[in-house]
């Protein structure tokens, strides 16, 4: 370094060694920086920095494990909230039948494998004629009876395999826990009485002698956990309480330790029979915390879930709670009792009270998700035009039943194109040479039958035709790059209505956002369709 940008040292003046440098006061150093015993004679100083940097590195790493626990926290919730929330488009059915098909071929015990096959087809049945769901749903409902059935008898073999062999109190207990599992499966009901009567008399317990036993595990626990922490002792105890009816503290013991022999079944048990004690006592939402836990071990846990949900959802909309009980009527099965028409319903509230507020956006969204419930395709209208009237180029407004991309407006007009996509509507049914004007597709959008399903009568006095007098059209290679901007790419392939290199070919958009020039054959069922509206709002 040069000797102008350096900073001359003071020397420490030679006569006077005691002496100790002018030093700017240091604030107080924290208590954990506090040393108790006597420093030592040499380099003290020395010795108080290396404690520093050994309490600050280790509630660095403190605060650092915190961070990353918070962090882990945070995303299994968001992971929890996406695995449960309920489908609403065709794909997101679709995609989440998927995902009970592999969750089926990883499942171990036969009714949770039936219950996920079950599940798959119901997703791919509300997919509706969304890619080959129809097909899917129909296979994966049968491998579910054919799984469940198989399952069933092999389960009922070996039940009354252990009911032959019991011998104690515990090989009793599972024989009619075995059959439990089964009930209603030819007589596995009274199989399962049968050998609940033989436990009973062999344990002969007594209401006095349950008290004593009550205050002996009491006594176990408070006296002896802190000595006997075994996973053995624990299981012992859990088995002994969940036989006494004391749910709670049998999860208690098992909730840290699931590998010991079969504990996690025992536990699942406990949750179940908690759940169904909860049911019956009319406690749904403890109900429903117990039997969450709980898998397909039990053929009908899916159906007292659907129980519990549907009597929240039904209490919160008694209580004016429309967002919750929507919430809780979702979570039933698609197919249970009149769960459609419940939400249905919800969302026309929920569209009437943002409506009494002003809330335009919410409302027009609460009115189409109503699905024509009482009059909630009259009432959208107001909210939607509310939007419109304020909307510029790039938004996106719901209008009749869909949401629409705004691309352009002047003055009181505006372009508008479907934001979704239509599948399965082919360019020309049956292919062969065509133009726009002579397609199938054309008529089918301009035909009376899709038009009122789209659009309410006062919806429809709203579109104007274009130069080819079209209420409803595609857009066109050349307009595409004029609005590729505020388009951008979707993940799919959709219709232009120019002819390809051949006649019997029309050009489309790829899902990297290019136009196929040379086109694809029009009588294609995997292009799908985007229409195109213009609108003539009023000064």
């Amino acid at each position: 370094m040069d000797e102008k940008n350096t900073a001359p040292v003071p020397e420490t003046p030679a006569a006077k060694p005691e002496a100790k440098p002018a030093a700017k006061p240091k604030a107080p150093e924290p208590e954990y920086f506090t040393l108790k015993a006597k420093p030592p004679k040499k380099k003290p100083k020395e010795d108080v920095e290396a404690a520093k940097k050994i309490a600050n590195r280790y509630l660095g790493i403190q605060a650092l494990e915190k961070i990353v626990n918070a962090k882990k926290a945070r995303q299994k919730k968001k992971e929890a909230e996406l695995r449960f929330k309920a489908p609403e488009t065709p794909e997101e059915f679709y995609d989440r039948g998927q995902k009970y098909v592999n969750g089926a071929e990883c499942a171990v015990p036969f009714q949770e494998r039936a219950l996920y096959y079950q599940k798959a087809a119901d997703m791919f049945a509300g997919a509706g004629d969304f890619n080959d769901a129809e097909e899917l749903a129909r296979r994966y409902g049968n491998l579910a009876q054919s799984v469940e059935r198989e399952g069933y008898e092999n389960a009922y073999a070996q039940a009354m395999e252990r009911k032959k062999r019991a011998q104690s109190s515990d090989d009793w207990f599972e024989a009619a826990r075995a059959f439990e599992r089964i009930a209603g499966y030819q007589d596995a009901s009274e199989q399962a009485a049968a050998c609940q009567a033989v436990l009973d008399r062999r344990t002969n317990l007594k209401k006095p002698l349950l008290i004593l036993r009550v205050a002996v595990i009491i006594g176990l626990i408070v006296g002896f956990v802190l000595v006997f922490r075994t996973e053995r002792f624990k299981y012992n105890l859990a088995r002994t309480a969940h036989r006494m009816g004391l749910d709670n503290v049998a999860a208690a013991f098992l909730k840290n330790d699931t590998d010991y022999r079969d504990t996690e079944s025992l536990l699942e048990e406990i949750y179940y029979d908690e759940g169904v004690e909860r049911m019956e006592k009319g406690e749904y939402k403890k109900a429903l915390n117990a039997l969450s836990k709980c898998t397909a071990e039990h053929a009908d846990i899916q159906e007292r879930l659907d129980e519990c949900n549907y009597a929240l959802g039904d209490a919160a909309f008694k209580g004016g709670h429309n967002k919750t009980a929507k919430d809780y009527f979702k979570a039933c099965s698609l197919e249970y009792k009149d769960r459609k028409a419940r939400i249905d319903e919800c969302n026309y509230l929920q569209g009437k009270d943002a409506l009494e507020e002003e809330d335009w956006q919410e409302a027009v969204s609460h009115f189409v998700s109503a699905n024509g419930f009482a009059d909630s395709n009259d009432l959208r209208l107001e909210p939607e035009l509310k939007l419109l009237a304020e909307c510029e180029a790039g938004e996106k407004h719901f209008f009749g039943g869909s949401e629409y991309l705004v691309l352009e407006r002047q003055g009181n007009r505006l372009t508008l194109l479907h934001a979704g996509l239509i599948h399965e509507l082919p360019f020309q049914e049956g292919g062969g040479a065509v133009s726009w004007k002579s397609s199938s597709l054309r008529a089918t959008l301009n035909g009376t039958v899709w038009l009122a399903e789209e659009f309410t009568p006062e919806e429809l006095a709203l579109l104007q035709p274009d130069a080819e007098g079209d209420l409803v059209s595609l857009l066109s290679a050349e307009e595409y790059l004029r609005f590729q901007e505020i388009m951008g790419k979707k993940d799919a392939l959709w219709w232009l209505k120019d002819q390809g290199g051949d006649k019997d070919r029309i050009q489309f958009v790829s899902d990297e956002g290019f136009v196929m020039a040379d086109g694809y054959p029009a009588d294609s069922l995997s292009i799908y369709v985007r229409p195109l509206i213009h609108l003539e709002l009023a000064q």
